[in-house]
């Protein structure tokens, strides 16, 4: 069993000192990671039902919020065979993940790619109806713009940046990134307003 183990340890060694070695030598992790794992833009995603809270929970992924003047929420991005979107409605909650399989994880936990178009979730917000939104994603930066119907956020993200721009009349918002500044422009908050950051 001992030397099954070695024999596996052996064969992801080889692997990882590939994709690094390749990656060294052609200067494109973009190119070398796009070559095996291609996204296609997927059909936007109309919420089917009346939605009263939005939650996101993604790995590796950057989440921009804007408003629609369609009539319900919607979802545009992108996805590949090991990198692909859940989206579900359940009590007036709509959830979108992130599943991502061991091989997309893999090479987005060394933070050889950038966070490219691809790797972007929108999602359209109507501009009537009251929302609460609760986000969080492993690896992205996280964006709210021109808003004026949310009453609540919590966004959070281990490794990006977080940006509020003109998002009026919130009653509570709650921002942390571990690893990542943190803008609050043109924001009124008529509550409770906790934002941090560590590094």
């Amino acid at each position: 069993m001992s030397k099954l183990f070695k024999v596996g340890g052996i064969l992801i060694g080889v692997g990882i000192l590939t994709i690094v070695g390749t990656g060294i030598a052609s200067g494109d992790w973009n190119g070398l990671y796009a070559s095996v794992n291609r996204y296609t833009e997927v059909d936007p995603y109309v919420a089917t039902g009346e939605v009263h809270t939005i939650e996101i929970d993604t790995n590796n992924r950057r989440i921009i919020l804007s408003p629609t003047t369609e009539a319900t929420v919607t979802i545009a991005y992108y996805e590949s065979e090991f990198d692909h979107i859940d989206i579900e409605e359940t009590n007036q909650v709509l959830s979108i993940t992130n599943p991502m399989d061991w091989q997309a994880n893999f090479v987005f936990s060394f933070n050889l790619l950038t966070l490219s178009q691809e790797r972007t979730i929108y999602v359209g917000v109507p501009v009537t109806g009251q929302y609460s939104i609760d986000i969080y994603t492993k690896n992205g930066a996280i964006n709210v713009s021109n808003m004026d119907n949310i009453h609540t956020i919590d966004a959070s993200t281990l490794n990006g940046s977080i940006y509020f721009n003109q998002v009026k009349d919130l009653t509570s918002l709650d921002a942390n990134s571990a690893n990542g500044t943190i803008s609050v422009l043109g924001t009124t908050v008529t509550g409770e307003m906790d934002v941090s950051t560590s590094n």
